[in-house]
């Protein structure tokens, strides 16, 4: 987000988002892979249509990232416009120097460079490659 102290949605541009998306949300997931100018063509409707509203594109994707993101489900029309801002923005706001735990997914700060977990999930990863490595050292055990 621009702005991450965005916590509300413009109730207009929230009504003409969903009655955008319902009304193209068919076409959106037909024709990605086929007719790139049927997108195209999507794309600059809904956008002159959310412009009308008189609300900058920043303040537009800070609110329907709020929007959507904590309630909605159909986002396929917030990534065909918004999409290539939005990656912007998220490199610009993460932290470089966190990672994304590859267990739950959540953003930690590694003690070294081989870490690939947050601490909670460490700990349950480092139990179960020892139960599995015990497993595996018993079962040499009665071949032998």
């Amino acid at each position: 987000m621009h702005d991450r102290t965005v916590d509300y949605c413009d109730m207009r541009l929230a009504k003409t988002y969903d009655d955008l998306a319902q009304k193209y949300h068919f076409k959106l997931a037909h024709t990605y892979d086929e007719d790139e100018t049927n997108i195209s063509y999507i794309i600059t409707v809904c956008m002159d249509q959310l412009n009308d509203l008189n609300i900058t594109v920043e303040e537009m994707i800070d609110q329907l990232t709020y929007y959507l993101f904590n309630k909605r489900s159909k986002k396929s029309l917030f990534w065909c416009c918004f999409g290539d801002k939005l990656i912007d923005n998220l490199k610009t706001n993460l932290d470089r120097s966190t990672r994304c735990c590859k267990k739950c997914g959540r953003r930690f700060k590694p003690s070294g460079n081989h870490q690939h977990y947050c601490g909670e999930c460490a700990a349950e990863m480092k139990r179960e490659k020892a139960k599995m490595r015990k497993r595996k050292q018993r079962e040499k055990a009665k071949i032998a």
